[in-house]
């Protein structure tokens, strides 16, 4: 599993030095975003050939407003650096901005825990994906839904 890991980041640090994908990812996000290819590689999801298709994944201090921002236009994942403070909230964010870009899933529309719900109740913590069981159960809630998005894609 090692090995495995290590080949992932061998791969994606290389990214950037590809003339064909010019996808660049900010050092503090490298973890997340392997965390990311690897639990969807884990559920049967190719993520490469979508990961290609962004330029950047970045962190900004320009989307105050915002722990996390996908430009469609620029294909840019912006990260607020404010989000770094704490792991699980990364995590959360990287997560979930990147099931934007990659499957263009969009957000619940009610107030709710699901990681795609933009609206969470009051006095909602990011300690709450800290349960693995709670963490494991989004992910595959989350990854079924972007297997159902990538099957409309390919019909």
């Amino acid at each position: 599993m090692r090995k495995y890991i290590l080949l992932l980041i061998l791969l994606i640090t290389s990214i950037s030095y590809s003339q064909d994908n010019q996808v660049k990812i900010d050092p503090m996000l490298e973890p997340f975003v392997l965390e990311f290819i690897e639990a969807a590689m884990g559920r049967g999801i190719d993520v490469m050939p979508d990961l290609f298709k962004l330029d950047y994944i970045i962190v900004s201090t320009n989307t105050p407003q915002y722990l996390g921002l996908y430009a469609k236009p620029n294909k840019t994942v912006y990260i607020n650096y404010f989000v770094l403070n704490d792991d699980m909230m990364a995590r959360a964010v990287i997560f979930h901005e990147l099931f934007h870009a990659l499957y263009e899933m969009g957000h619940c529309h009610e107030e709710g825990l699901d990681l795609m719900c933009a609206g969470k109740p009051d006095r909602f913590t990011f300690a709450y994906y800290h349960n693995d069981e709670i963490w494991y159960e989004e992910l595959e809630k989350t990854f079924n839904r972007a297997k159902k998005l990538i099957e409309l894609r390919e019909e």
